[in-house]
């Protein structure tokens, strides 16, 4: 019949290639993956993810969706909450689709990803929970990326984490602070702080006059989420001798579960008043074991910046906080702030292996009788830490 003698006469292989971009490439043996951009955050280097196998499948035009995702390999990421995983035809066409091979019915198997609709399950042994979701724009029809969007269910784990509701769910301790004397929630301090070169004993020496402290959810100084963030201040403060370092106030979180591998992040800004900021701040578990989260001395203004610590064991935590200030010019005055805001945990469960599973079940299609021999599919991974910000 002419209809099926048209549909056979004009079929015709066209080679799909399976390629990992980002702005910047690497071309190594034929194969192009991701350059690799570290970044350095509380003293742990994370990297972007880098896709490879990659790969050239012949798909004959009209034919049903075939997987072109299964020797994809995903590495060097850290957790995907929150962040994106993307594929995109080069110039598509409206005739072209990508989508993923679905199922009814989500598996329960431990480490299972399956695709039920648009939503993407991965299975715990016991029941099997979404983890992200097809991009409701981006949706690989009719040419357009296939977009998965990953949830970040821990966003929310600490109480007001961007300080909204002012200071509920932490406790101001409106002093001086001793690292290494003072007990802050309940433990012992303990000071793993580096000092410049003329402090001669750390901030043991307290100040002839102790200053004016205060503590605040503030809207100056540009909150990187919403209207406040906590800004943690003193001025008017005394050294006992010259180049002093004096810390103070300080602030903590209500306790919050973490399980090992998480990643605890925040943006902070360090800001000089009379002298120089030198601030402070860590993790404390329930057994008074303290993971340092930040440490840093500067004049001026430091700049927002962010940083992320990976959570050591599984347990409950606070975060700590504290203010400091260093007699940096040795005429014994001294005053600082520390800005903290946008406090965040980031699930460690979708990670590497989660997202090299969704894309191993990428498909494509061409509904086209006339399309290029070659076409080209881009990916696009995305965790924590390498992208914009955490």
């Amino acid at each position: 019949m002419p209809s099926t003698f048209h549909s056979v006469s004009r079929a015709r292989a066209l080679f799909v290639e399976l390629n990992a971009r980002r702005k910047a490439s690497t071309v190594l043996a034929g194969v192009t993956v991701l350059a690799t951009v570290a970044y350095f955050l509380a003293g742990v280097a994370f990297a972007a993810p880098v896709v490879t196998g990659n790969g050239t499948f012949t798909y004959t035009q009209g034919d049903p969706a075939l997987n072109i995702g299964a020797g994809l390999n995903i590495a060097g990421g850290t957790t995907y909450a929150g962040e994106f995983i993307q594929f995109a035809v080069d110039t598509p066409t409206l005739n072209e689709t990508l989508s993923f091979i679905s199922v009814v019915t989500a598996s329960v198997a431990t480490g299972v990803v399956s695709i039920v609709g648009s939503d993407v399950y991965l299975g715990n042994g016991t029941t099997a929970d979404v983890v992200g979701s097809i991009d409701a724009t981006d949706d690989g029809a009719a040419g357009r990326p296939l977009r998965v969007n990953f949830v970040d269910a821990l966003e929310s784990v600490v109480v007001n984490p961007g300080f909204e509701n002012g200071l509920t769910g932490w406790t101001v301790m409106d002093q001086v602070i001793d690292l290494g004397v003072t007990n802050i929630a309940s433990c012992p301090s303990i000071d793993t702080s580096t000092y410049p070169a003329p402090v001669t004993n750390s901030d043991n020496n307290p100040p002839s006059l102790g200053g004016i402290r205060s503590t605040t959810a503030a809207t100056s100084n540009s909150p990187t989420e919403g209207t406040h963030a906590a800004r943690i201040h003193v001025s008017d403060v005394v050294t006992l001798n010259a180049f002093d370092v004096v810390h103070g106030p300080a602030i903590f979180s209500s306790p919050f579960n973490a399980a090992a591998g998480d990643l605890i992040g925040f943006d902070w800004l360090g800001i000089e008043g009379f002298d120089d900021y030198h601030v402070f701040g860590y993790l404390i578990d329930s057994g008074c074991i303290q993971t340092e989260v930040l440490d840093a001395t500067g004049a001026g203004s430091s700049g927002w910046a962010t940083r992320a610590t990976a959570i050591p064991t599984t347990g409950t935590y606070r975060i700590v906080f504290v203010n400091g200030t260093f007699n940096q010019f040795g005429g014994n005055g001294a005053g600082a702030s520390l800005i903290v805001d946008n406090v965040r945990l980031k699930d460690s469960t979708i990670n590497d292996a989660v997202v090299q599973a969704l894309g191993r079940k990428l498909q494509y299609a061409n509904s086209s009788f006339s399309a290029a021999t070659t076409r080209t599919v881009d990916v696009t991974a995305q965790s924590a830490l390498a992208g914009t910000g955490f």
